[in-house]
């Protein structure tokens, strides 16, 4: 589990790493877009769909999961908040 904190003005964000790989794992595509990941998204969702014509779609799932923890943290990052 990652904590970030607002420098700005003292928030906490608590990101659970099992959730994020539970959440990447059934519902990629669908996942990064909720959590505002724009670009992880619609490429997951592309490649997923130029997959699944050969009935591979699935694959992406696996490919992405083990990244999911890093996309998230880099995300809060990116937004100025600091690793605690």
């Amino acid at each position: 589990m990652a904590t970030f904190r607002n420098p700005v003005n003292g928030a906490i964000k608590k990101t659970n790493s099992f959730m994020v790989l539970l959440g990447c794992l059934f519902f990629c595509p669908i996942f990064f877009i909720l959590i505002g990941e724009w670009g992880h998204g619609i490429i997951s969702l592309l490649a997923s769909a130029f997959l699944w014509i050969g009935g591979l779609g699935f694959l992406v799932h696996f490919l992405w999961t083990p990244f999911a923890p890093a996309i998230v943290s880099k995300k809060w990052i990116n937004k100025g908040w600091v690793k605690d």
